[in-house]
């Protein structure tokens, strides 16, 4: 089949089309991006005086993470997250051990007495036939208190203001 003149141009005027529709879908969500309401800051929050301020304007949140065999990176991780500028009481945090064969139980055991909001779940049964990573977050966000949830790595290392700078948006 020969490729004809007439059937190139019809071609190239729809990709030209699809261009253009591209580029005016991504301006007018630049527009209206740059027209959104800027969300209040929370206030600044001294841990000494957690249990005199008023919590009511912080939302309860949960920083979900999901580990398996994370033994090497699990600890800096909780101790970024025992770092968080936000108040322990309206924070949940949550590591799902997705039946980890290193040290990672333990290590997470120990950390329960240093972070009285940490929580641990230990994943059991696939749920709907969704496995490892997928699985742990499907029963990480079954037992997730938060009206916000944070998701992030066994491996990485958060911001002391990550769940307060997460919220502005």
């Amino acid at each position: 089949m020969a490729v004809t003149t007439e059937r190139l141009s019809w071609i190239f005027l729809s990709a030209l089309l699809l261009y253009l529709a591209e580029h005016l879908f991504w301006a007018i969500g630049v527009r209206r991006g740059a027209h959104r309401p800027e969300q209040p800051a929370l206030p600044a929050l001294d841990p000494s005086a957690e249990a005199t301020a008023d919590l009511s304007v912080y939302p309860h949140c949960t920083v979900l993470v999901c580990a398996r065999d994370e033994e090497h990176n699990i600890e800096r991780c909780l101790e970024s997250l025992a770092r968080l500028r936000y108040p322990a009481s309206r924070l949940q945090i949550l590591i799902v051990d997705d039946k980890s064969t290193d040290r990672t139980p333990q290590i997470l055991e120990a950390w329960k007495a240093k972070l009285p909001n940490l929580t641990v779940l230990r994943t059991g049964e696939e749920v709907m036939h969704l496995r490892g990573k997928v699985n742990a977050l499907t029963q990480g966000m079954d037992v997730a208190t938060g009206e916000y949830v944070m998701i992030t790595d066994a491996d990485s290392q958060v911001h002391p203001d990550w769940v307060r700078e997460y919220l502005r948006y």
